[in-house]
């Protein structure tokens, strides 16, 4: 269903320390770890989420939802949550949040559209 981790860069063997599946903001490649978690809404979304390149808006503003959902930026790097990983964080968080999933469908549609004001502001200043 979720090719996102094709497109998102692979940590060579020797990489690999610990801690280092923690980031500051949600990761793109911790998207299909969240794919059935919820009902068929989210799972829709996640799905069409995934269609598109690691950094495409929809993908953006779908790390930027899940990083204000986790909470990511109080993550702090020695904590259990960040021991754990970002994708079993993400996961924990929407077990424990109450909105419906057309709620959270709906707020990443707002998010979408920060990330577009955000993308259209920067390459206004590129140009």
């Amino acid at each position: 269903m979720c090719d996102i981790l094709d497109r998102y860069p692979k940590f060579l063997e020797s990489d690999i320390v610990m801690y280092t599946d923690n980031h500051l903001f949600f990761p793109p490649s911790a998207i299909p770890t969240v794919a059935n978690s919820r009902g068929s809404e989210w799972q829709t979304l996640v799905g069409e989420v995934c269609q598109h390149p690691v950094d495409a808006p929809q993908v953006l503003a779908f790390c930027l939802l899940m990083t204000e959902i986790n909470e990511c930026l109080l993550c702090e790097t020695d904590s259990y949550r960040a021991i754990r990983g970002c994708g079993q964080c993400a996961l924990q968080s929407l077990r424990r949040n109450r909105s419906s999933d057309a709620n959270l469908v709906s707020q990443y549609h707002d998010s979408l559209q920060r990330a577009d004001a955000f993308l259209t502001q920067k390459n206004q200043y590129l140009e």
